[in-house]
């Protein structure tokens, strides 16, 4: 966005909150242990363009207080995880996949009625241990964008 000229901004919700039970699943914890939820909007001119959720696992979220805080600083949360440590490169999975918005997603994205959401979930290991440190679902407009993976 920012490359393109248009203002780009991000708001941030923090909390500790019980993961859905897939999450539960891939961070290792049970779906009764509250983990740290990041909730972002991705604004661009003003304009919703992405939504994205990120998890953490409560000892990943301790070991770093930044992940807590509306901004992870320079770098943002991948850089965190280097530092405090673990080993992230080629680490990550990604799961892209299109399914229909619910009412909130539609409405926040501003999706006409049909367009579905480009869902792309990722997962970060530590490479060494095959730890699940983070997992984040992006959504997106479907007929909008697409994901480019260099492999």
């Amino acid at each position: 966005m920012q490359d393109a000229g248009i203002p780009a901004e991000v708001v941030t919700e923090v909390r500790w909150e019980l993961p859905p039970a897939y999450v539960a699943d891939l961070l290792g914890v049970s779906s009764a242990t509250k983990v740290l939820v990041r909730d972002r909007r991705h604004f661009g001119g003003g304009v919703v363009y992405q939504l994205s959720t990120t998890w953490y696992a409560p000892e990943v979220a301790e070991r770093i207080p930044e992940l807590q805080q509306q901004s992870t600083g320079p770098g943002g949360m991948l850089r965190r995880l280097e530092e405090a440590g673990w080993m992230i490169k080629g680490g990550q999975r990604h799961y892209a996949r299109t399914r229909m918005p619910s009412p909130e997603e539609a409405r926040a994205l501003r999706l006409g009625r049909g367009i579905p959401l480009l869902v792309d979930l990722w997962v970060t290991r530590d490479v060494p241990s095959g730890k699940v440190l983070e997992v984040t679902d992006r959504r997106l407009a479907g007929d909008e964008n697409e994901l480019v993976f260099e492999v």
